[in-house]
């Protein structure tokens, strides 16, 4: 990440020459004193001889101190008097050095070491700025103070330094412009924040990736922004050195999410796909410095793969929207136009920690230009990314017209084949209803002639049926008259008998009776037997009358049987019916079944009795037919009033009925 390249610019260092002595005044504002500093290599020297004074004459000027300067560490010298009246409280200030021991000499008394560096967390040194080392100063009128500062690095530095910048300024310059944040770094971070909010709820709403992105590429860079405020460095960071706070850290994660935004608003895996392909690399590269940093705490390689990937990754990019711009691509030209912004304000403030500029610009300090230069990328981004996610839509919606007139297309050849092949069909079926049609009628003559065969069947059996049933019923009333003619024949010769005594009675002449006459006619009677007679024709009258009984019962069981109403709705005694089929069915009844009755108390049912009849009649004469030898057939009624229900249960101990059977129960 470009933030993260001020690490390494700031140990460029101002070229001066010669030294003297800093002379202060109440007029004081900011004044650089690297030309007036003196330089001793550390080899050899005493600390405590040094700050002593004992070794001052080892101190020499810029130009004879190349060596010295380059080395890893170093000691500065810097005299420093207050030519005001009155007390004065200045600052000195440096960016340079990993660790900085200060030490003030006045007269005999030396006061010290006063901690700075860039690798000393803030809270801990003298006064906690992060990006820079400040010393505070109390200078007594017309007092001179020797200031003597040793310089550490962690390593070699990797550029030849000229010079070390220095500060004095007074405690009115530090506080406005270095140790109060202004009114641009409130303005900063209200904008940083709307747009965080503002861009994240896009995301949650439209689901784009891009505006999520762009969402952590603010929130880092607003991190690295915060890392240059002490008011918000200090209670943050405070513990942290440099290469652990954000302005170190959060240039992994801004420069990944620098390239996935740069990806999104310059369409690279479009438009170079070559060159996305080595930004996926650089991503996984950035996961893995991010690791070796958080998890590994190795903070070498995760600075050294930082600093390999930003050699590659921003001016690659910046050449790619430049590419872009020329082209015509809007998108590129917010791009472009953003990162030249960002790229000049951290180029101003690197001039400005190394001293080659003012160290307040135009009114604004370091920190203050970096602020507007990352507000204005950061609104271009804005911009850039809103053109692209237009165009991205307009694309989508180009695409959705263009699948929207295929389908169209699609439909019209598909109604054009559909209305062929309904055609086709509708000509099929007209072929097919007529072959159809024609079946139907052979169909229906089949089932007509089916219908006659099977009512001629039926027919045959119920005429079957009939035929025993009349032979039966011809038995059942052959017997009664039969005993009726044999009765007539025999009461006809009883009355022949006893209309010959009568005549023999009647014959008498009442004026000539005599006891022989009554004597011979009373011997005709008992001839006659005219006594036996009249009891023999009681006797048959008696059988005559029994017989003429069967006869009327049977002849009523048939009337009640045939019912010519049968087709009318009557409400009838199902009973009634019951026993007037038992009647007609008595000769099979006699030699098969005993038949027993449980006769509940039954509503009259309204019913076509005809139809009743002949569903017991085929029923009990079935059932009838199914006892080889004589069995018991038992019927039974009831009434359930629950159900307003009439239940008749016909059962026998015939041999039983198969599905087949069951299904013809009501048939003859």
């Amino acid at each position: 990440m470009v933030r993260t390249v001020v690490i390494l610019f700031i140990f460029l260092l101002a070229s001066g020459n010669g030294f003297s002595q800093v002379q202060v005044r109440n007029s004081l504002d900011l004044e650089e004193v690297e030309a007036s500093m003196q330089y001793a290599n550390p080899i050899g020297l005493d600390k405590q001889g040094v700050i002593q004074g004992n070794f001052d004459a080892n101190f020499v000027s810029q130009e004879a101190a190349t060596d010295i300067i380059n080395g890893d560490s170093v000691w500065l010298k810097l005299d420093v008097q207050n030519l005001d009246p009155t007390l004065l409280k200045i600052f000195l200030g440096t960016s340079r050095f990993d660790y900085l021991d200060v030490y003030f000499q006045r007269g005999e008394k030396v006061t010290g070491p006063l901690k700075g560096g860039l690798k000393v967390p803030s809270r801990d040194r003298a006064v906690p700025v992060p990006g820079y080392s400040f010393f505070e100063l109390d200078i007594n009128p017309q007092e001179s103070v020797v200031v003597y500062m040793l310089g550490k690095n962690a390593s070699t530095n990797f550029v030849p330094q000229p010079t070390f910048p220095v500060s004095v300024m007074s405690e009115e310059y530090f506080q406005n412009h270095f140790e109060r944040p202004g009114n641009y770094t409130y303005m900063f971070i209200g904008a940083a924040l709307i747009m965080i909010f503002f861009n994240l709820l896009l995301f949650l709403l439209t689901k784009i990736r891009a505006y999520f992105f762009y969402t952590a590429y603010i929130f880092n860079v607003t991190l690295f922004a915060l890392a240059l405020i002490p008011q918000f460095a200090l209670p943050l960071y405070g513990h942290m050195d440099l290469n652990q706070s954000p302005i170190s850290l959060t240039g992994v994660f801004t420069q990944f999410f620098y390239i996935l935004v740069a990806r999104e608003i310059l369409e690279i895996p479009r438009i170079y796909p070559k060159i996305d392909k080595i930004l996926k690399v650089i991503l996984g590269l950035l996961i893995i410095s991010a690791s070796c940093d958080l998890i590994f705490g190795n903070q070498l390689v995760s600075v050294i793969i930082n600093y390999s990937t930003i050699l590659f990754s921003y001016p690659t990019l910046f050449v790619l929207g430049a590419i872009l711009m020329w082209k015509g691509h809007l998108a590129g030209k917010y791009f472009f136009i953003a990162s030249s912004f960002y790229f000049t304000a951290v180029i101003i403030m690197v001039f400005q920690l190394l001293g080659t500029l003012p160290a307040v610009l135009f009114g604004l300090t370091y920190s203050s230009i970096v602020e507007v230069g990352i507000a204005t990328e950061l609104a271009l981004f804005g911009l850039g990314l809103g053109v692209r996610i237009n165009e991205m839509r307009k694309s989508v919606v180009e695409k959705e017209l263009e699948k929207e007139r295929i389908l169209r297309e699609k439909e019209e050849e598909r109604k054009a084949l559909l209305e062929e092949q309904n055609r086709s069909l509708e000509l099929r079926v007209k072929e097919r209803t007529a072959e159809v049609e024609s079946q139907k009628e052979a169909l229906e003559q089949s089932l007509a002639d089916l219908k006659k065969a099977q009512l001629k069947l039926i027919e045959s059996e119920k005429m079957a049926s009939l035929g025993q049933l009349t032979a039966g019923v011809a038995h059942e009333i052959n017997n009664p008259v039969n005993f009726i003619s044999n009765g007539v024949m025999n009461l006809k010769a009883n009355y022949d008998d006893i209309v010959d005594a009568l005549k023999n009675y009647l014959a008498l002449n009442p004026d000539n009776i005599n006891k022989e006459i009554l004597e011979q006619v009373i011997e005709d009677n008992k001839q006659y037997y005219v006594a036996d007679a009249m009891e023999d024709s009681e006797s048959l009258f008696s059988s005559i009358n029994n017989g003429v009984e069967r006869t009327v019962t049977i002849v009523k069981s048939l009337r009640n049987f045939s019912r010519l109403d049968e087709g009318e709705l009557k409400l009838v005694d199902l009973h009634e019916g019951l026993e007037s089929t038992l009647e007609i069915l008595q000769s099979q009844i006699k030699k098969k079944a005993t038949v027993v009755k449980h006769y509940g108390q039954l509503p009259k049912l309204l019913c076509m009795p005809g139809k009743i009849n002949q569903a017991f009649l085929n029923i009990i004469n079935n059932a009838l037919q199914a006892m080889d030898e004589k069995g018991e057939l038992t019927i039974t009624t009831e009434y359930q009033q629950d159900a307003d229900t009439i239940m008749v249960k016909i059962s026998d101990t015939g041999s039983g009925m198969d599905e087949a059977t069951k299904n013809r129960l009501f048939e003859p």
